[in-house]
């Protein structure tokens, strides 16, 4: 600390010296003349009393010429380091203990014109009273130190009696944790701020738990779904291969069922990587002004011929015209994967009734069919990502089982929801809800 607070003292010093050195400069070649002189003795003198340091200005064989206290004209300190280290054009300082007892800085600094010393400012300070405070401040902080190593002995003793305990039995949790153990639980009866701590640590193990359940579901299921149109294309494939020759019919039928799993195949991935898209952070909605009803009638014009094939009936009730700032593109991928949805699972000569409206602020589509349905045990799963409730129908229908976490990943983004009710063997709905935005939120 003594050290930190010379060093700081000197640097201010040298710092001062050197601006009065600056100042000096211009003035130097006239000292010869008496105003020139009288000015310079002045600006001395004041400078001196500003940082309260004795300053001498001295030629440049060390010779004194102007003394802050006018009583050493004409004296030489030729021989002083700081002197000689300035003649040569460079800084310099030092602490001395005079005879007296008194402890003194010195600084030296050139004055110079174009690289040529043509003088030297020399400065004396007394640092008695900075030793004085800091020697106080010492005492004090020794005394402080005392009283916090006691205070801290106290605290010390009382934290690992009540605090110590039951964090190092969080130490061991998390560590059982950290070996992907993420059943662990921590019981802690008190309902301090360690209470909390492992609270919050048991519900973060309870969600990442169900995340990796999650994790570990989402990979079986996708190794299946690639799995099978591979499995699928390698027998046909084998069939082909085991045979020397077909019939040109044979080989057709066989490169279409292969064609077919291989549209799958991509179909799968397609989606995965726009579900990948849509999960991303950064993700931009490229939001406009769009007419829901013109996204929704552009939606069955496109689906119209799928469910012609089945002799299903497309209807679309407008009850009213809603116009505001959305991202069509996802919004119409949303849509079809939905009435797509609602075609497949629906027989022939059933129907799908499309309804827009307004509801509670938020722009609402229904999308209601005469299908199937899905049991109520599972409704709270059919967006999650390739469950299927009957694989068996599923594969018949060729979907992918991501188009309804896509769908409702769209929707999340424009901060709506999807509801949806269902009864076996009558049908379900399907209703998408969208705040809506009178600006953009994306670019």
């Amino acid at each position: 600390m003594r050290t930190s607070y010379i060093r700081d003292r000197n640097l201010s010093l040298l710092t001062q010296v050197n601006i009065l050195s600056n100042q000096i400069t211009p003035n130097y070649y006239g000292i010869e003349m008496e105003n020139t002189r009288t000015y310079l003795q002045d600006l001395i003198k004041n400078y001196s009393l500003d940082i309260n340091a004795r300053i001498l200005l001295l030629d440049n064989t060390g010779k004194v010429l102007i003394d802050s206290y006018d009583a050493m004209a004409d004296r030489d300190f030729s021989t002083l380091t700081e002197v000689q280290s300035a003649i040569q054009g460079y800084d310099s300082n030092q602490v001395y203990k005079l005879p007296s007892g008194e402890n003194v800085m010195y600084v030296g600094v050139p004055i110079s014109d174009r690289n040529e010393v043509m003088g030297v400012l020399l400065a004396s300070s007394s640092i008695d009273e900075l030793l004085e405070n800091v020697s106080l401040m010492l005492r004090r902080v020794a005394l402080l130190s005392g009283l916090g190593l006691l205070f801290t002995g106290m605290v010390a003793f009382l934290f690992a009696q009540v605090i110590a305990s039951p964090i190092e039995k969080m130490i061991q949790l998390v560590r059982s944790f950290s070996r992907g153990d993420f059943g662990v639980t921590i019981k802690i009866g008190a309902n301090d701020e360690i209470g909390q701590l492992a609270e919050s640590f048991n519900d973060m193990a309870a969600k990442i738990s169900q995340v990796d359940e999650q994790r570990k579901k989402f990979v079986s299921n996708v190794s299946h779904e690639l799995r099978t149109p591979l499995t699928s294309m390698k027998i046909i494939s084998e069939t082909l291969l085991h045979e020397p020759s077909w019939d040109e019919g044979v080989y057709r039928e066989f490169l279409q069922d292969i064609d077919g799993e291989v549209t799958r195949l991509n179909h799968i991935v397609e989606s995965l990587l726009y579900l990948v898209d849509l999960e991303r952070e950064e993700l931009v909605l490229e939001t406009q002004i769009t007419y829901l009803n013109y996204v929704v009638h552009n939606v069955v014009r496109r689906l119209k011929p799928i469910a012609d094939q089945k002799s299903i009936r497309i209807e679309v009730h407008e009850r009213d015209k809603i116009q505001f700032y959305l991202d069509q593109g996802k919004i119409q991928q949303c849509l079809i994967n939905l009435v797509s949805n609602a075609i497949k699972y629906t027989p022939e000569h059933g129907e799908v009734v499309i309804s827009i409206y307004r509801e509670l602020g938020d722009a609402c589509v229904a999308i209601m069919d005469t299908g199937i349905g899905i049991p109520e045990k599972d409704l709270t799963q059919i967006f999650d990502r390739f469950y299927r409730v009957d694989r068996a129908r599923a594969r018949a229908t060729g979907g992918s089982g991501l188009g309804l976490s896509i769908a409702r990943q769209i929707v999340t983004l424009h901060g709506g929801d999807i509801q949806v009710s269902s009864t076996l063997n009558k049908g379900s709905t399907f209703i998408v809800r969208l705040p809506i935005r009178q600006q953009g939120v994306g670019g």
